[in-house]
């Protein structure tokens, strides 16, 4: 959306979307890990650096909150003053942004 000659307010309710869904994300993996925890603790060593990270996340939400809005805000604006072009989805003529 930033690539585009779209009103700001705009990009930044595209944004919010965009930080809204990394939290929704945590949240599934923190339910999901919270049900399995104890099996995950003794297997890999991959499975129980998730469990760490969800931990630590939890015990830091106000940061964490704070590292989802600078992501989603700053990231599509890089994106933008790097030039990157938009990138396109294209399926039987219907083009996906």
């Amino acid at each position: 959306m930033y690539q585009y000659e779209l009103p700001w307010l705009l990009k930044f309710m595209v944004s919010g979307v965009y930080g809204v869904s990394f939290y929704w994300i945590y949240v599934i993996f923190s339910m999901m890990l919270r049900d399995t925890k104890k099996e995950l603790e003794t297997s890999s060593y991959c499975k129980s650096s998730c469990i760490k990270v969800l931990t630590c996340i939890k015990h830091n939400q106000i940061l964490f909150g704070v590292g989802i809005c600078l992501w989603s805000l700053m990231v599509p604006i890089t994106f933008k003053v790097a030039n990157f072009p938009p990138i396109h989805a294209e399926y039987n003529g219907f083009k996906i942004i």
